[in-house]
C-alpha cells in the first residue's frame, strides 16, 4: 500500500509530537486522549468527526503488515475500543521506558477531508512521547486484542483486487485488453481456507498464473505459471507479491 507506507515514518514523527503537548490531562474525557491529545483524535473519540477508512498496520523484526477496511461498523469497533483505554502509570524517568523491538501497532484513521490520524502503541499498552520525556502505560485492553485477532487477516475479496490491481500494473495495456474482450482475460479464487488463499489469473496469452497467498500476512506463499500445451506442470516464479502493496 504505497501510498500509505510513504507516509508512515511522518506521521509517527508527527504524532509523538503531539502526545502531551495540548495540556489535556485530567479534562480528558478519555484516559487515550492524555497520550494522544491530537485535536482530530479528540473530536473522533467525542463523536465529532467519523473516520471513511481505517488501517491497522502491525510491525517489528520481521517487517510490517497492513489490514485496511472501510466497513463503518469496524471502524466505530474501534473507536469504542479506544474509548475504553485505561491509564495505569505515567513514567517519567527516561530509564524506566519500555522498548520493544516487535510489537508495533499503528492505528491510522482516515477523514473524508483527508486528515489522516495515526495512534502508534508499543504491545498495545505503551505511547510514548520522547520529546517531553514521558511514557504512558495503559492497561491490557481486551477489546482492541479481540478486535485485532478477529480482523488482522485478508478477505477472499481484499486479495482478489489485490491481484487484480498488481497484474494491471505489470502491464498497463492489460486493462484495456480485458475491456475490449478480444482475448480471454479473468481473475478467480480457486481454494480458500482458513490461512491460504488461491488465486487464478488466467492471461490473454494463455497463461495460467496461480498466487497462493498467506491470509494473515498478505505475503504469497507462492506463484505459479501454466501455459497448457506448452509447460503443462506448475512452474515457481521468482515473482514476489504483497497484498498491502495493491490496496
Amino acid at each position: 500500500m504505497k501510498k500509505y507506507s510513504v507516509l508512515m515514518l511522518v506521521m509517527i514523527l508527527v504524532t509523538t509530537v503531539f502526545a502531551g503537548c495540548s495540556g489535556k490531562g485530567s479534562d480528558a474525557k478519555y484516559d487515550i486522549e492524555k497520550a494522544f491529545p491530537d485535536p482530530a483524535f479528540v473530536q473522533m473519540l467525542e463523536g465529532d468527526k467519523t473516520p471513511v477508512e481505517f488501517i491497522h498496520g502491525i510491525g517489528g523484526e520481521q517487517g510490517y503488515v497492513e489490514y485496511p477496511s472501510k466497513d463503518p461498523e469496524l471502524i466505530k469497533k474501534y473507536i469504542e475500543a479506544f474509548r475504553e483505554f485505561k491509564l495505569k502509570e505515567i513514567v517519567k524517568d527516561k530509564d524506566g521506558f519500555k522498548s520493544v523491538a516487535d510489537g508495533i501497532n499503528d492505528y491510522t484513521f482516515y477523514m473524508d477531508d483527508g486528515k489522516q490520524i495515526l495512534i502508534s502503541l508499543d504491545l498495545n499498552i505503551y505511547a510514548t512521547d520522547n520529546l517531553n520525556g514521558v511514557q504512558y502505560v495503559f492497561e491490557d485492553n481486551k477489546t482492541l486484542r479481540e478486535l485485532n485477532s478477529a480482523n488482522d487477516t485478508y478477505s477472499d475479496e481484499t486479495l482478489l483486487t489485490a491481484v487484480k490491481n498488481y497484474c494491471y500494473s505489470n502491464n498497463p495495456d492489460l486493462k484495456k485488453i480485458e475491456e475490449e474482450g478480444e482475448y480471454t482475460v479473468y481473475w478467480e479464487v480457486t481454494s480458500s481456507d482458513d490461512s491460504e488463499v488461491v488465486i487464478l489469473f488466467r492471461s490473454y496469452t494463455g497463461a495460467q498464473i496461480r498466487f497462493y497467498i498467506d491470509r494473515f500476512s498478505g505475503m504469497t506463499t507462492k506463484i505459479t505459471e501454466v501455459v497448457p500445451g506448452i509447460a503443462d506442470d506448475e512452474t515457481e516464479t521468482n515473482e514476489v507479491f504483497r497484498a498491502s502493496d495493491h490496496l
